[in-house]
């Protein structure tokens, strides 16, 4: 690590350093551990299990679930051409803000975060839907209009996914120890997906894809917590759903009780 920083962010006195010491290409430089001590090293890195990083399965698990669902691709296909529009066009956006205000805007979405499709989807919802329809019409973009069913989808979709952007955030603060977020958040959501099953009208499709997704890429923790069992393919398996859901309003009550302390 000391040589690292030597090379990446050298000083003077670093400098004559380096050159008292030898060539950078030298390979010596870079294994300069005992026999004994590389033997400890690579011991220990046998016996490390290593984690993928949790917002990062979430944000597959969400990707997963968006691509077997077409029932928001024409949603957010509008959505995504209006906050390009409002981004390109100075026209339109001086007509949208004399309707919504200045700071009524709509981000764009960033196709490696999910949650920024969410704050997008969030920020038009606030608009109201017959006087977005109009500035739309009025200023001639008839194509982007959004119907009483787009509509309707985007406030599913944001009921569906707004735990998971809860999960990410608490999972990715810096002030708190995030680890211990992981097992209650991926069995909330598991609740969660289970209790939307006969709600939905219009993305059922969706929160079927969203549990397969997170029950086979967080399976290891479905089978510790007895909620599955490992099939022979190598996926997880759910057991009797009365414990499952058990087992959730245990992790519900449990994150409930956090979120007061925090």
């Amino acid at each position: 690590m000391r040589k690292a920083f030597t090379v990446c962010f050298p000083t003077e006195q670093e400098d004559e350093d380096v050159d008292e010491e030898g060539d950078l290409d030298d390979p010596e430089l870079w294994h300069d551990l005992s026999l004994e001590d590389q033997e400890t090293v690579d011991a220990a890195l046998a016996k490390k299990q290593c984690l993928q990083c949790f917002a990062h399965t979430l944000q597959l698990v969400v990707g997963d679930g968006l691509k077997e669902t077409k029932g928001t691709t024409s949603s957010l296909a509008k959505l995504s051409k209006l906050s390009s529009l409002l981004h390109t066009s100075t026209t339109f956006k001086d007509v949208f803000d004399a309707e919504f205000g200045e700071h009524r805007g709509i981000p764009a979405a960033v196709t490696t975060r999910w949650n920024s499709t969410l704050r997008q989807v969030k920020a038009v919802l606030r608009c109201e839907h017959p006087k977005l329809c109009r500035v739309l019409e009025e200023a001639g973009h008839k194509e982007l209009l959004f119907t009483a069913q787009d509509w309707n989808v985007l406030k599913e979709l944001v009921d569906i996914m707004n735990p998971f952007g809860e999960a990410t955030d608490l999972t990715q603060g810096e002030k708190i120890v995030t680890i211990s977020s992981v097992v209650p958040s991926v069995l909330s959501l598991n609740h969660h997906l289970e209790k939307l099953k006969p709600q939905v009208r219009f993305l059922s499709s969706l929160v079927r894809s969203l549990q397969v997704s997170l029950k086979k890429r967080f399976g290891g923790i479905f089978i510790n917590v007895k909620m599955a069992t490992l099939t022979q393919d190598g996926t997880a398996a759910a057991l009797d759903p009365a414990f499952s859901l058990m087992w959730n309003h245990h992790v519900l009550v449990s994150l409930e009780v956090k979120a007061e302390v925090l």
